[in-house]
């Protein structure tokens, strides 16, 4: 895999992996969930990468991308990804999502029909209101909650710094060791989520201003706009206990029914979204055995 950083015609310079194997069979693409970067992929495109091309972005705002003061809608973020695959010649590929990743491919997929083969998405399958949410409430009430929302999760937060990246990674690292969450691809994102600000302090790559930004966008973002122009096949992801909540199984099959092709693959063990560092090899499994189909 060659790494590179890619300056966009919009002025976005975006961080990725990607090869070059097999250029006569499509690639697939990539797309991390918010807060994450390139590397949750890592244990996941072994068993991938002598078979297709690959393309694994850091999106604006995390890793080793640009970290613009705005622009963090989510047509934004898929413009830039539009605008990197021209640059590295890529014509056809599927689509790998998650979570916020997903909600970027499901905007690639629908307004690039003739070039996404098909879309695998993990975690986001809903609305925050209206006919496929989850909430029985109107949109006055979801502006207030969302705006609750963010006070509490972002704006009574501050930026953590620390003296040393070591700081950092030990920091990370006892957060996730404690939810039983812990192997070298673990170990792998967080060394490349920390970033040296200008005083000479580390921090997150992925600065808080850009999370609240992409939090309200989200917030707002409405599936029913998208996915009723996706012509091609969509394979969700999710997990028992997730699907077994009604309103979760409702969202999911009515808004694959609005696409028309879709398949829906539960994954136990999975959790939301770590299970790509966490069980790399099978959902790898999962993934070439739904695009050989297409």
């Amino acid at each position: 895999m060659e790494n590179k950083v890619v300056e966009l015609s919009n002025g976005i310079k975006i961080n990725v992996h990607y090869n070059k194997n097999n250029t006569t069979k499509p690639a697939i693409l990539f797309l991390h969930f918010e807060s994450g970067n390139l590397h949750v992929f890592s244990g996941v495109i072994k068993k991938m990468k002598y078979q297709y091309q690959l393309v694994v972005p850091d999106l604006r705002g995390h890793g080793q991308s640009s970290k613009p003061q705005k622009g963090y809608q989510v047509e934004e973020v898929a413009e830039d990804i539009e605008l990197l695959l021209r640059r590295l010649n890529i014509k056809k590929y599927y689509i790998v999502g998650s979570s916020f990743g997903a909600v970027v491919g499901i905007v690639l997929a629908s307004r690039n029909q003739k070039k996404v083969k098909a879309i695998i998405c993990e975690g986001v399958f809903s609305n925050e209101s209206g006919k496929y949410s989850l909430f029985d409430i109107n949109d006055k009430e979801i502006n207030s909650i969302i705006k609750e929302k963010l006070n509490k999760e972002i704006d009574q937060r501050q930026e953590e710094y620390f003296d040393t990246k070591i700081e950092f990674i030990e920091t990370r690292t006892r957060f996730f060791q404690r939810a039983g969450l812990w192997n070298k691809y673990f170990e792998e994102y967080i060394k490349h989520n920390v970033c040296k600000n200008e005083k000479d302090k580390f921090t997150s790559c992925y600065p808080l201003y850009a999370e609240k930004q992409y939090l309200k966008n989200y917030y707002s973002f409405q599936f029913k706009k998208y996915y009723n122009k996706i012509q091609c096949p969509i394979l969700f992801l999710t997990t028992r206990s997730a699907y077994n909540k009604k309103k979760i199984k409702d969202a999911i099959n009515r808004l694959g029914r609005m696409a028309g092709n879709y398949e829906i693959r539960i994954i136990p063990s999975f959790i939301h979204p770590y299970g790509w560092m966490k069980m790399p090899y099978q959902t790898a499994d999962i993934i070439l055995d739904f695009i050989k189909k297409y």
